[in-house]
């Protein structure tokens, strides 16, 4: 290289007083094999420099006070040739090495540096070392280049491993980092690789990788799991300038299995990957990846790269910058559980804690099988402020790949989220994906970023769920900000089936809130409202579901549509003993095909309701909707403003899409029906002719009429004054003037029978009389609960369950029968 300056090093044999003076001898010096063995002895390789234009390589001398050697291009040993240095050391005496590099800006082509011995391989002998590799200056430019440092041996096994590399200042554009050994074995380490700047040094790492465990030898064993490796990244910067993986720093081993505990601690620096466990060894117990201020360019995993684990993976971050952080695996498969923890209450900026991509709890690509009980995944991700910066995108489970367990995860006092998911986020592509367990999502006091919307999905995105998933929501009710835009509990999209699903909804605010995703299906929807507000409220968006169960105890939702929006369900049921509703349907279509729903049935027990269409809804379609039973039960404390038995339709471009009920039943058990001019309206059909219902019966068991009238409408037409029957105080009943009735096809004459003979009741408005068809007195039961009256009308048949108005009847037409026989007499 033109003008390079050229580094003069000396290799100083230098001892303490505690070990006393040893001999040149004590250090082997190999050139033929470009070797030095320090036996023990502990070193520190000190430079001068030159400024020889001509000399076109580094120059390395060793010093023995007589003669130098150039060792450019040698492998350094703490340690003996053979692997009998620590031989005769024991676990609670080891053997000791240190080599000290000085800080004096020396160059090197290439350089090797192990703590420990050359060895042998498949040596066996114990062998008990601890081992100190302190770096000051240590540099080497070029593709040719070439730097590793090991902390253990290069070959031969080792019984006990203690060692610890600290890099204070390098430069180094090739090469890697190892804690333990290079092929060797070592059956018991604990390892500890510091990358710690100095304040008046540079760490710059090209295309290197560093790890806390060994090369290609295995760390512990089946029987023996207290290993612990361990990499610490202060100060930095490690970069991937081939694109390869390279610039990565591991917890544990590169190519090794690892039976033990590996771990980083990322406090500062920067680099490019950063795993807690091996690259492609597989590990056997635990890994641990704390973040709390490196700069991570590409993505942080708890786990490994390529290898697999069996046991737990641990990820938490407190502080740094990741594009996305995974608690498990990059591509390796894991038996056990995986735990994400992420707060940032100790951050104020994004250059203190930035994530720009997502947050998984599981692994990139790779099956998670966990323990039979308990959670598989843990999810923990708390304040997250939105001077951060960013928008978080979070996920339980992995992105790809299949999960076999529970998944638990919890968001809370955020202000940077904006879409959430309970499961898996991926599942639409080629690796197989899915969850099979339990998924949990508790979603508390958080906000949406300025001028962002949130989403949640308590399942999967695109995958099935062999499961249940369960929302929990007690979020903010301040701001636009806090009101979360959409849940789609079930999943994501039409791929993301679910058994069961089950929101809990205790404060909050949000927009859109469906039991099932688009196209997807359940076997059972439940949804529970304790406070809040939303906007609409669908037991699902299309898909399908055999029940759906919601139940409203209090806050209010402007539409209710429990049965869901193109939603094939079996059955459906809502509760609503508190709270507001503005307009409930029990089921709606708009989409283009017909939907069939066999039981509907709504039970208001407390609250208020504006209108109410239990035979659903259709709108701007061909295509009808249809349920074969409705049933409505009013009860103490509720309130409606106005019932419709039937439907109500909506095309407005000529499109021919209706609802039909074959029957729907109407149980007055008290309640309120707000009046509108005295009189309280219950239609027996929908709003159009279009809304049909077969056959309509209404229990009246315990309505108060507080004085007012009640009418009835048989009729579906929109004119609202379609009067059939007035009942007041349920002592009496008339028949309004047929001049009333827009369309005569909807009211058929009524007669009374009783005994053959009939009988006009009173018509005080002066309307013509029409007369009114009661069962027979021997189809009529002596019962306060099961009276009943009927009449019929053209094309359908409507039947007015009365409990006391029957009564009423049966007394008139017996007492009639009475006086006429006395009469006779």
């Amino acid at each position: 290289m033109k003008n390079k300056t050229a580094t003069i090093l000396l290799l100083i044999i230098a001892f303490t007083s505690l070990i006393g003076t040893a001999s040149a001898a004590d250090v082997e010096i190999d050139p033929q094999n470009k070797s030095v063995y320090a036996n023990g002895n502990p070193i520190t390789i000190l430079g001068r420099k030159t400024v020889e234009a001509d000399n076109s390589a580094s120059i390395v001398f060793i010093s023995d006070d007589t003669e130098y050697t150039n060792v450019d291009g040698y492998s350094i040993y703490g340690g003996s040739k053979d692997n009998s240095y620590g031989k005769s050391a024991t676990s609670e005496s080891p053997a000791t090495t240190k080599i000290t590099i000085a800080n004096d800006g020396s160059f090197y082509d290439s350089l090797a540096i192990y703590g420990g011995n050359k060895g042998e391989d498949g040596n066996s002998d114990p062998i008990f070392l601890n081992t100190e590799v302190i770096i000051n200056s240590l540099h080497g430019y070029g593709s040719s280049t070439e730097i590793t440092v090991f902390g253990g041996n290069e070959e031969g096994n080792i019984t006990e491993l203690t060692s610890y590399i600290l890099i204070k200042n390098a430069t180094i554009s090739n090469g890697s980092i190892h804690g333990a050994s290079n092929k060797g074995n070592v059956e018991k380490a604990q390892t500890r690789v510091e990358i710690a700047e100095a304040d008046d040094g540079e760490i710059d790492f090209c295309s290197i990788s560093i790890y806390g465990g060994s090369k290609k030898g295995q760390i512990g064993d089946a029987n023996n799991k207290d290993s612990v490796t361990t990499v610490v990244l202060t100060e930095g910067f490690i970069e991937d300038t081939t694109a390869t993986g390279l610039g990565a720093l591991y917890g544990g081993s590169e190519d090794g299995d690892v039976y033990g505990k590996t771990k980083v601690e990322a406090n500062g620096g920067k680099v490019y990957y950063l795993y807690g466990g091996n690259e492609n060894g597989d590990l056997y117990g635990e890994t641990e990846l704390i973040l709390t201020g490196t700069y991570v360019q590409n993505s942080a995993y708890g786990g490994s790269r390529y290898g697999d684990i069996e046991g737990k993976t641990i990820a938490k971050m407190y502080g740094g910058r990741v594009e996305s952080i995974f608690a498990g695996n990059s591509e390796g498969d894991i038996i056990g559980t995986t735990t994400l923890i992420l707060d940032g209450e100790s951050a104020a900026t994004e250059d203190e804690l930035h994530i720009n991509g997502w947050i998984f709890g599981g692994s990139l690509e790779g099956n998670i099988t966990g323990p039979s009980t308990g959670n598989t995944i843990t999810v923990d991700v708390r304040n997250l402020a939105e001077s951060l910066g960013f928008h978080a995108r979070i996920s339980g489970g992995n992105d790809f790949g299949i999960i076999d367990g529970n998944i638990s995860l919890t968001v809370e006092d955020n202000n940077a989220i904006v879409q959430t998911y309970g499961g898996s986020r991926g599942g639409a592509g080629t690796i197989p994906t899915k969850t099979i367990g339990e998924i949990v999502v508790n979603y508390n006091n958080n906000n949406a970023p300025l001028g962002k919307k949130a989403n949640i999905t308590a399942g999967n995105n695109h995958a099935v769920l062999e499961g249940n998933a369960t929302l929990n929501i007690d979020t903010r009710n301040e701001n636009d900000y806090s009101k979360i835009y959409k849940i789609t509990a079930s999943g994501g999209s039409e791929l993301a089936s679910v058994q069961k699903v089950i929101v809990n909804m205790n404060n909050g605010s949000v927009d859109s809130l469906y039991g099932i995703a688009e196209n997807s299906g359940a076997e059972k929807v439940e949804i529970y409202i304790l406070n809040g507000t939303v906007n609409k409220l669908y037991g699902g968006y299309t898909g399908t579901a055999d029940d759906i169960y919601v139940k409203i105890s209090g806050g209010s939702v402007t539409t209710l549509i429990p049965g869901g929006f193109n939603v094939y369900a079996n059955t459906t049921k809502a509760e609503i003993n508190g709270g507001t509703v503005g307009t409930l349907f029990s089921f709606y279509n708009s989409g283009n095909i017909d939907r069939k729903i066999k039981k509907a049935e709504l039970n208001l027990d407390g609250g208020t309701i504006d209108k109410l269409y239990a035979g659903g809804g259709v709108q701007r379609t061909n295509y009808n909707i249809s349920v074969e039973e409705v049933i409505v039960n009013l009860n103490e404390s509720s309130t409606v403003s106005m019932i419709y038995l039937g439907g109500r339709t909506y095309n407005d471009g000529g499109q021919t899409g209706k609802t039909e009920v074959e029957t729907a039943v109407l149980n007055l058990n008290g309640g309120t029906i707000s009046a509108t001019d005295d009189i309280r309206k219950i239609y027996g059909h929908g709003t159009t002719e279009k809304d049909v219902v077969q056959s309509a019966v209404i229990n009246l068991n315990n309505a108060d009429s507080n004085g007012l009238e009640y009418r009835f409408f048989l009729g579906a037409t929109k004119d609202a004054d379609q009067v059939i029957h007035r009942f007041g105080k349920w002592k009496s009943y008339q028949i309004a003037d047929a001049d009333d009735v827009t369309t005569e096809s909807y009211l058929n004459p009524y007669k009374l029978e009783n005994a053959g003979e009939p009988v006009k009741p009173d018509n005080p408005s002066g309307g013509s009389n029409k007369t009114l068809n009661v069962v027979s007195s021997s189809e009529v039961k002596d019962t306060d609960s099961d009276q009943s009256f009927e009449g019929k009308t053209p094309g359908n048949v409507f039947v007015i369950l009365l409990h006391m108005i029957a009564v009423t009847a049966f007394c008139f037409v017996e007492r009639k029968e009475h006086e006429d026989e006395k009469d006779r007499k």
